[in-house]
């Protein structure tokens, strides 16, 4: 009997300890993005990190010469060549599923002081929204934290012509963290509790 309540401790300590969902953390750094073939500059493709990428570009800025070189696509580059940038109506879902998005960096490239709306909805329902102010000269990094979403939107205006040669109000955005949530099928939980119960049962027998 103290080895059936042994087991039962076991059991418990199962679905009490034991993680039924697990997180994964995915940095998207645009430096990989050519690894399929995409050229730097045009718009990502999606698939990219498992990820659907709509009005979302890629840009190497030292590459491409002036005026990139020394505009604040360059000052946004956290590691690596390479960064993304977004515009107006930038979005990422992934495919219908959840995930979290934790944070970034963000940089004007021709401005200063451009205005940059945020958006996290769930069902297409606004569940997080932000808005930031965004230089050029240093890359802003932001703690998003927008839990449980099923699209990311972004969308920038305005601004102050930092005299860097270009125009617009792009944003470069570097070192996007997402956290991915991986659940168990339910298939796969009740196998998991029958064969508990089974060995538990097991050696219940086995005692009396």
């Amino acid at each position: 009997m103290k080895e059936f309540g042994l087991n039962v401790g076991l059991l418990c300590g199962v679905f009490l300890f034991a993680p039924l969902a697990s997180a994964a953390s995915i940095t998207v750094d645009f430096d990989h993005v050519r690894d399929s073939g995409f050229q730097v500059g045009n718009f990502i493709q999606d698939g990219h990190s498992d990820f659907v990428w709509s009005n979302f570009g890629v840009i190497e800025p030292v590459s491409l010469g002036e005026p990139f070189e020394t505009s604040g696509y360059t000052n946004g580059i956290v590691s690596g060549d390479s960064v993304g940038f977004i515009d107006s109506g930038s979005t990422v879902t992934r495919g219908g599923d959840l995930f979290d998005f934790s944070s970034a960096y963000l940089t004007s490239a021709w401005r200063d002081n451009v205005y940059v709306l945020v958006t996290g909805y769930l069902n297409n329902n606004a569940s997080y929204q932000d808005i930031f102010y965004i230089d050029s000269y240093v890359p802003a990094f932001i703690d998003f934290e927008y839990l449980g979403i099923d699209r990311l939107t972004f969308s920038s205006a305005n601004g102050i012509d930092a005299g860097y040669g270009g125009n617009g109000s792009n944003v470069a955005i570097d070192d996007m963290v997402f956290n991915i949530s991986s659940v168990p099928e339910p298939s796969a939980l009740i196998l998991i509790i029958s064969g508990l119960i089974g060995f538990l049962g097991f050696k219940r027998k086995r005692i009396i």
